[in-house]
Parts: C-alpha cells; structure tokens; sequence
C-alpha cells in the first residue's frame, strides 16, 4: 500500500496520532496546489511519523520543483528518511547562504536529522549551535533544550539530561534533579 519504514524518531511520534486519527485530512493539506509551504510540510513530517508513504510520488515531485535555495528540499528528503541526503542540503544552504534569515532554521533542522538518525552527540553539537546562534522565540529555545536534554539521556548522560529538560519546562532544579 505504498508504506516504507516509518521515521524512527519518537519527534516525529508526537505529529502521528494527527495523521493516524484524519489520514484523508492530511494528505489533502499535501495536495491542495496553493498550500502554505509550512503547513505542506508539517502535513509530510506528520505522515512520515505514521510511515505512510502512499504520497512518496507526490513529494519527489515537490522535491524535484523546490528552489535550490529553498529550505523545503531538504525538509522534503528527512520526511522521505533521506537522512544523508537531507543533511548534505542543509549543510550546503549554509554554507552558501551563512547570512540568510533561514540559517538559524537550517541548522535548527540539521540539530533534528542529527537526533533522528540516532547521532546523539552531533544532534548535542548542533543543539549548542542552534542556542548560540539566537533568532529565535522562546518556544523554540524550550524545544531545544528538551531536544538536547533527550540527547544526553540517550548517551547515558542523565546530570545533563535533567538539567536541560528542566531548562525546557522553566525550571532551575526540580526534585529529581537531585
């Protein structure tokens, strides 16, 4: 029925009961032809995360169109789990455009392919970019160090896990930190 392996990352399992609940609802948000480009990706990712990929034809062909200097490209490869190639086109965004409004973003999304593919400590790298870099709200920031936190949790690093997570909900120190 045309599904592949779905997105191993439990961040992309937070988007899927969407997609498991109005599957049709979805996939027309990836169809309708004047779609915001950000709802058309966060519509993709949130498929990904169910592992229908009934819509792969669709997306190539969106991936074939996007601009070069386009961050849906790349995003349109990690919905597709072409880790290595998505982060190729990140990494070559910026460092053809280091300046651009989108760099932040980029390296935000580099940061995730990294945790998605299971390297933990380059996802700790860029997550400690993405926070040094600034430009961004204070939402966005929180999903950082909840990210960031999950990372160290996953090599085993659980001082620094619980710092960062605590970080995300707003607290200093909570009484498991001990």
């Amino acid at each position: 029925k045309g599904r592949l392996l779905p997105v191993r990352s439990e961040r992309h399992a937070l988007r899927q009961p969407i997609a498991e609940t109005r599957p049709e609802q979805i996939k027309a948000l990836v169809l309708q032809p004047r779609q915001n480009v950000y709802v058309r990706l966060a519509a993709i990712e949130a498929l990904a995360a169910t592992g229908d990929y009934s819509l792969v034809p669709v997306i190539v062909d969106l991936a074939l169109k996007a601009d070069d200097e386009a961050e849906e490209l790349p995003r349109y490869l990690h919905a597709l789990g072409k880790y290595d190639e998505a982060l190729i086109e990140y990494l070559r965004f910026l460092r053809l455009f280091p300046e651009s409004d989108l760099s932040s973003t980029a390296k935000l999304r580099v940061m995730f392919l990294h945790y998605d593919s299971e390297h933990y400590r380059e996802a700790i790298v860029w997550a400690e970019e993405v926070l040094s870099s600034g430009g961004f709200k204070n939402n966005v920031i929180d999903e950082v160090f909840f990210w960031l936190g999950a990372a160290y949790l996953k090599i085993g690093n659980t001082h620094k896990a619980r710092e960062y997570i605590d970080k995300s909900i707003g607290l200093e120190k909570t009484q498991f930190a001990e």
